[in-house]
């Protein structure tokens, strides 16, 4: 049996609820497994505070993942789901393949049962995800 090394790269970071996620692909399983072990604190820390949370991936370049890799992100997202993730902000930073990028992320977050949605610059991802948690944390009436 052969291992592969790891392809792609990330930084997992939290502000304000948010879940801030940025990488750089082209990404295979054995990273997106790393990137799940390492998740996990992150994940658990948010979801404590029984608050609503979200996260913003910020993908530069070519980061499309292999079909396994694909597998383990969807099961992974399908998990936060459970610990009270409720929406997705996708930035493109000089993406490469762009139409395959969003193609392949709608597909994965989808999948999982999370609203996402693509933007081109951090700020107006931040400013969406920021009035939905607002939104979410008002009490039904």
């Amino acid at each position: 049996m052969s291992e592969f090394s790891e392809h792609g790269s990330y930084s997992i970071k939290i502000k304000d609820h948010i879940l801030i996620i940025d990488a750089k692909g082209p990404f295979n399983i054995e990273l997106v497994t790393h990137y799940h072990i390492e998740l996990n604190a992150s994940i658990e820390l948010l979801a404590q505070s029984n608050q609503p949370w979200s996260q913003i991936v910020i993908l530069h370049e070519e980061s499309l993942f292999t079909p396994e890799a694909e597998q383990k992100l969807i099961d992974s997202n399908r998990w936060r789901k459970t610990k009270g993730l409720s929406y997705c902000a996708l930035v493109l930073v000089n993406p490469v393949g762009s139409k395959l990028i969003t193609s392949q992320m709608t597909h994965i977050y989808r999948d999982a049962g999370i609203q996402m949605r693509i933007f081109d610059q951090i700020m107006t991802a931040k400013e969406w995800l920021t009035k939905r948690n607002s939104q979410a944390l008002q009490p039904m009436l």
